[in-house]
């Protein structure tokens, strides 16, 4: 029998105090033994409030005392959750299920399986799977950073000592847990010292782990991962009722892999995946009831595989022959988009939101390329480049409009009526919608809340994954005349009571219908085949 090891973690306080789901991960990992024929349960290990991104491994008390056992052969399997549980930091803790399994430990997951690395691809894989959740962790605090930020920039006091020049106005605005938010305002008497209606921000990051695990890799094997991203912003205040924002994004993702033995043979793989976007703003208040945001923006997205094979041997009569294989694949959404919301206040009792927009897609699925060459001394004897037959490109159009009331009836019961309307057009084929919202918020009494919502929606572009886990290999495809809009309906009630002060306890349900589902065929991936991503999908 194989002795199970299960370790559980949560990363906050606040998950340990309101929230604490090491239970259902207990419940799983439990669940999970049971089902594997020739295991038994060893022991387990409980994390509180542990950070896997912040906190490093070697600080971790529950990961030395699992390494000593391991060391000591006291358990066979370590079991998780989910493997982000082992950890979120892709300079560290691929690494650290490659010393459980060089010491005969077997890694699994309830969710994902077993972490294997008996070929290159497992430990790209592993590589990958815990950049991808350090990205998670990473953006998660870029968006409180830029949440807080554009809170700033809409003239938003986040507390602390008002700057001078400025007062506090209170908009009947309130945060999430019903405090007031104010606004900062020149103050008549202190605005004259506030100088300059223009305002600029630029900042640019790389990261360095490509650099620091370099010294560490064999000689004939080289790995690298790097990001960078360059972000630019600038805001020019026209009058008290015209404001611009102008903003542009530039960010790449690199992963390389190659391997050069003592043989005459070298192959090694990229992959590339990156955004840029560039948006303007323009922030208009015609009077204290009306006003607009016009937004036109740009994006661009591409993701990039290529991989190379070079041999080189003698022929029976001596001469050198160089034979050389690359392959290339591609996929990317190009749009133009123009947007326009107007915010209006006709009473205390009605604030409606109402826009239009449209959406000018350039899709590019798939574009796929090999390359074959053969060279006999200076002599080229082939030289030929093969393009797919599902290379192609597809635009689309798509216009949008929406209405939308959140209605105070009473004090007691709060409504929210919406009608959104879209329309898609490709291939000389259109497709449209009419889609209600409606929610409703019923205070029963001072403590208790009920909510209840119905919510109809219709998507254009499907998301295409290969893998359990968001991957850069995912592919987002439009619809077209064989693939339909997906289409969901979704209905949902709770409850929600706040009687004791600091905290909140909620009950909720839902029940979602959704159609026209797309996915991968059974068996197949999203490279390593001619055949089209249309002939490679099912749809239900």
């Amino acid at each position: 029998m194989k002795r199970v090891l299960c370790l559980y973690r949560v990363s906050t306080k606040g998950q340990v105090d309101k929230k604490d789901d090491i239970p259902m991960q207990r419940r799983e990992c439990m669940a999970f033994i049971e089902r594997m024929e020739d295991w038994c349960f060893y022991d387990e290990l409980m994390e509180k409030g542990v950070s896997g991104y912040k906190v490093s491994a070697n600080k971790r008390d529950a990961i030395l005392e699992i390494r000593a056992l391991a060391e000591k052969k006291k358990f066979d399997v370590l079991l998780v959750f989910m493997f982000d549980r082992l950890g979120r930091r892709e300079d560290e803790t691929p690494f650290l299920v490659q010393w459980f399994i060089e010491h005969g430990i077997e890694v699994w997951s309830t969710r994902e399986g077993q972490q294997r690395l008996d070929n290159r691809v497992d430990k790209l894989l592993n590589f990958m799977r815990y950049w991808q959740a350090g990205g998670e962790s990473e953006k998660t605090s870029m968006r409180v950073k830029a949440a807080h930020t554009q809170m700033t920039a809409d003239g938003i006091w986040r507390g602390g000592t008002r700057p001078f020049g400025y007062k506090l106005t209170h908009n009947g605005r309130v945060g999430k847990k019903n405090r007031p938010l104010y606004d900062l305002s020149i103050d008549e008497v202190e605005g004259p010292i506030v100088k300059g209606k223009t305002s600029f921000n630029i900042s640019a990051r790389r990261s360095y782990v490509d650099l620091i695990a370099k010294p560490f890799m064999p000689n004939d094997e080289e790995y690298g991962y790097y990001f960078y991203d360059i972000n630019a912003k600038i805001n020019h205040k026209f009058s008290d009722r015209s404001r611009i924002y102008l903003s542009v994004y530039n960010g790449k993702d690199h992963f390389a892999a190659n391997y050069d033995g003592d043989t005459d043979s070298k192959d090694g793989s990229t992959m590339n995946w990156g955004n840029t976007i560039v948006s303007a703003r323009w922030n208009y208040i015609f009077n204290n009831r009306l006003f607009s945001n016009t937004t036109v923006s740009y994006n661009n997205y591409l993701f990039d595989v290529n991989s190379y094979n070079n041999n080189k041997y003698a022929n029976s009569m001596g001469a050198s022959i160089i034979n050389r294989y690359s392959a290339d694949y591609r996929s990317g959404i190009n749009d133009w988009s123009y947007q326009i919301d107007f915010d209006y206040n006709p009473s205390p009792a009605h604030h409606i939101k109402f826009g239009t927009g449209y959406i000018y897609h350039r899709f590019r699925p798939e574009v796929m390329t090999s390359k074959i060459s053969e060279k006999t001394g200076d002599k080229v004897d082939r030289d030929t480049t093969y393009h797919s037959i599902a290379n192609s490109r597809i635009y689309g159009h798509e216009l949008s409009a929406y209405l939308e009331d959140n209605i105070k009836v009473n004090d007691r019961l709060r409504l929210n009526l919406g009608l959104h309307f879209s329309l898609f057009q490709v291939q000389k084929q259109s497709y449209s919608s009419l889609q209600p919202r409606v929610s409703a918020r019923y205070q029963l009494g001072k403590d208790v809340t009920l909510k209840a919502s119905y919510t109809q929606m219709s998507q254009y572009v499907h998301l295409l994954s290969s893998m359990p886990i968001a991957m850069p290999t995912d592919l987002w495809v439009p619809v077209t005349k064989k693939i339909k809009p997906m289409r969901s309906h979704q209905y949902s009630l709770g409850g929600y009571y706040t009687g004791i002060e600091g905290w909140e306890f909620s009950v909720e349900g839902y029940y979602k219908d959704m159609y026209n589902v797309l996915e991968y065929k059974e068996g197949v991936s999203f490279f390593g085949s001619s055949a089209g991503w249309e002939n490679k999908v099912e749809m239900g």
